[in-house]
């Protein structure tokens, strides 16, 4: 293996097949935003033959690897360090919002708040969509650092807030949940009927990047989204489960999570005490899904498992770019479905050794976030490619529970699924935005 090393990334190649002659290292030039190559540059490198030659008389074809290394870096090591600074000590930019409230079919309702100067006007302008944490409204800071700079692009951006946040309270007999996707659903239905020309793409994060890639894999092909992106996904709540109650560190964050729930289920005490067994109290994670969410469901483990998106991340028919750090305190790595997103022809799947959860700042004084130029660059360039993502009418039946002839697909599409990935991983991996 060969390694080549500069100021702004670094990138290793490797071939199965014996150097006999030359060097690889010789025969690459990469460009990115951040390293441009000079016009004036020659186009190759003066040096010897590169010759190869196999292992063996029956080795197979000859293959050249290359990995790039993301060139995200954190003067914060720790992995609270960096959620503390950014929720206060970070300088996220001033947005305003223009509210429109959307009435669901039985009869719940959320916020939908649309970034100043982001109702759509121009039919076939692009709407992001976006699908706050836990307990995160548009005012956090992320998701203001997103909507800000993704408005700068000439998009029109519209955070939909959870049941019961953003100052909304709950209308009827329904609680969302970490796996509840009908809302979800009726709202991207709801932009794409209202805005049939406008591209629509979608951003989750933690929480919302579960119900994101769970609906994108239940409803497969029948979506009206061009392309999505789950940011610092939980993956498997039954692994997070045991992860989160594992250290000290990491029993601070379940209190920590748990004092945002137990906030969420005071702001809306009547319909906690009328819908489940709550008495004003929780010490737990776990121990609210137990009171709240089990529902149907036999047990906890249960409920963790049905609404996990690791299982349907492997019908996911929209390019969908993922990003976890691994370092992250709340979605343990130990979760990321590694083989399920490397089979699904779909899904990009990059990860970083820091970013803690969900920031990822950059300059000492969190003015901006890493992911959120990833993925304003992963939707821009989708946003101009033959490979957005368009609708396809499967009928009411999820295509997750159904059959579905593969031998029989277009050969067109398939090529033509191939070549996306291959796009968006190469252009990702100039960035260097792929470990």
């Amino acid at each position: 293996m060969e390694t080549q090393n500069d100021n702004v990334s670094s990138w290793s190649s490797d071939t199965n097949w014996s150097v006999a002659g030359g060097a690889l290292v010789d025969r690459f030039t990469f460009e990115s935003s951040l390293s441009p190559i000079d016009g004036d540059a020659p186009n190759s490198t003066a040096g010897s033959s590169l010759i190869l030659r196999p292992p063996s008389l029956d080795s197979g074809p000859c293959d050249i690897t290359i990995n790039f290394t993301q060139n995200y870096s954190s003067n914060f090591r720790n992995q609270g360090s960096q959620n503390f600074f950014l929720t206060f000590l970070g300088n996220p930019p001033d947005v305003t919002y223009q509210r429109e409230l959307f009435r669901l079919a039985d009869g719940g309702t959320i916020a939908l708040d649309w970034g100043v100067n982001s109702m759509p006007r121009d039919d076939a302008s692009p709407i992001l969509m976006v699908l706050p944490g836990l307990t995160s409204d548009p005012n956090s800071s992320y998701i203001r650092h997103l909507t800000y700079n993704t408005c700068k692009l000439g998009w029109n951006v519209v955070v939909s807030n959870h049941r019961g946040l953003g100052g909304v309270p709950i209308t009827s007999d329904f609680i969302y949940n970490c796996g509840w996707t009908d809302d979800v659903r009726e709202v991207t239905n709801h932009l794409h009927h209202r805005h049939p020309n406008a591209p629509l793409f979608i951003v989750g994060t933690s929480i919302g990047a579960n119900i994101l890639v769970k609906y994108l894999g239940e409803d497969g092909e029948n979506v009206p989204v061009s392309g999505a992106a789950a940011i610092c996904c939980p993956w498997d709540f039954l692994i997070g489960d045991r992860f989160i109650r594992r250290t000290l560190l990491q029993r601070l964050y379940d209190k920590a999570l748990t004092l945002g729930l137990q906030w969420y289920s005071e702001q809306h005490r009547h319909s906690y005490s009328r819908l489940s067994d709550w008495e004003g109290k929780m010490h737990s994670i776990r121990q609210y899904h137990k009171i709240c969410d089990v529902g149907k469901f036999e047990t906890v483990d249960a409920f963790y498992r049905r609404n996990s998106s690791a299982i349907y991340v492997c019908n996911v028919s929209v390019p969908l770019l993922c990003i976890n750090a691994l370092d992250d305190p709340l979605c343990t790595a130990e979760a990321i479905p590694w083989d399920e997103c490397r089979e699904n022809v779909n899904v990009v799947l990059a990860t970083t050794t820091h970013g803690s959860h969900l920031a990822y700042f950059e300059c000492i004084t969190a003015s901006g976030i890493w992911w959120v130029r990833a993925v304003d660059e992963f939707f821009s360039v989708l946003n101009c490619s033959e490979f957005k993502h368009k609708q396809k009418d499967l009928g009411a039946e999820s295509t997750l529970d159904s059959t579905h002839d593969h031998e029989h697909s277009s050969p067109n599409l398939m090529v033509a699924l191939v070549k996306l990935v291959a796009l968006v991983k190469a252009g990702f991996r100039k960035w260097g935005f792929l470990a």
